[in-house]
């Protein structure tokens, strides 16, 4: 892991600050340091078991440097001189310029580690900008003094009503999860029509590939090409994620992420779980930037024919901590499948919600509706 030394003038100011009390000792390491730097550094963390808080006297810092640490008495004490005291005022800027110093570093250093391992992940690389990005400090009170902000609004799914009521719409990260061809895909391509009725969506198509979902489309439509196209005006198919954060350029925010199936995300055989729950850590990332994201998901055989469990996603346990709503579909004997709720985190609903119809074969509908 490579350190990058700090500037002369950065360094002044964080050492200042820290002998002032306005800064505390995890605003650098040692090994940012110049070698007069180190040692003041060291003298203050001396002195800090002492006195936890306030100003330190300069005096006592160049004796903890030279007669407890060492260092030359005249190098310190030049150094010293040269070291302004610090206003608490001065903290966050100063802070601030550390932060921005230590981002580009985590950067470089993991810019360096992806090429090592022959990827290139742009949107890790980008978390690290996102975690800075927050605005300055304020208390709950300050930030509602104009009044509450509008609750989160999930998108309505007009073709399942039902659905739609009982979680609140689309919103968050969703998953949908069931046996092989139990129509997890059918219901993804379905929610994707909905939703790009009026927002952009990107959807990653592993299973069945471009002109396998157009047939199926064009059921849905009956033949009627101008309807389908109207339809899938906002709706953009890739058949790989490796073009994700270039597509999020593209389209903004608010926008839809479907990702059709998680266990065919690009992942290193030896680590595949590991790499999933990355994926999915980075799908979560997503909703802070107002993307919802919808991932279809197979079950684990230990769960083939059993009830609908939350736990029963294959491959990867995060997903039962990061979904906003999971659901399952179980059976599709005659053309229909009990539809599961198995989280649901924005509404108290859970259980069994409906059964789920086959209409045109590519088209489900809510038992209860015409």
């Amino acid at each position: 892991m490579k350190v990058f030394p700090l500037s002369k003038e950065l360094e002044q100011e964080i050492l200042a600050a820290l002998i002032s009390g306005v800064a505390s000792s995890d605003a650098v390491t040692a090994e940012e340091l110049s070698a007069q730097g180190k040692a003041v550094f060291r003298a203050v963390a001396l002195l800090r078991e002492q006195t936890p808080a306030g100003p330190l006297a300069p005096r006592a810092v160049l004796l903890a440097a030279t007669d407890v640490l060492g260092a030359s008495r005249s190098e310190i004490g030049a150094y010293l001189s040269g070291l302004a005291p610090v206003e608490s005022s001065w903290a966050p800027e100063i802070i601030q310029r550390v932060r921005d110093k230590q981002t580009l570093v985590e950067l470089i250093n993991a810019a360096g580690k992806q090429l090592q391992e022959g990827t290139l992940d742009l949107g890790i690389l980008g978390g690290f900008l996102q975690r800075e990005s927050a605005g300055p400090l304020e208390s709950v009170s300050d930030r509602i003094a104009g009044g509450l902000p509008d609750p989160p609004q999930g998108h309505p799914l007009v073709s399942l009503p039902r659905l739609t009521h009982e979680t609140g719409g689309l919103y968050g990260l969703w998953v949908i999860g069931g046996m092989p061809k139990v129509g997890k895909s059918t219901l993804a391509w379905q929610i994707a029509l909905d939703v790009g009725q009026t927002l952009p969506v990107l959807f990653y198509d592993y299973e069945n590939g471009f002109a396998v979902l157009m047939n199926r489309t064009a059921t849905i439509y009956r033949g009627d090409h101008e309807a389908l196209a109207q339809a899938t005006t906002r709706i953009y198919h890739a058949d790989s994620i490796r073009s994700l954060d270039r597509d999020l350029a593209v389209v903004g925010s608010p926008a839809l992420v479907v990702v059709d199936s998680i266990q065919k995300l690009p992942s290193s055989i030896e680590h595949k779980r590991q790499g999933l729950d990355r994926w999915m850590h980075r799908f979560e990332a997503l909703k802070k930037r107002g993307i919802s994201v919808l991932l279809v998901s197979e079950l684990g055989r230990a769960f083939y024919g059993s009830d609908a469990y939350i736990g029963g996603y294959k491959e990867t346990g995060e997903i039962e901590y990061t979904a906003d709503t999971g659901i399952q579909l179980i059976g599709d004997r005659d053309g229909i499948a009990e539809l599961h709720v198995v989280a649901n985190r924005h509404r108290r609903f859970r259980g069994f919600l409906t059964n789920l119809v086959r209409k045109r074969d590519w088209l489900w509908k809510e038992q209860d509706e015409s």
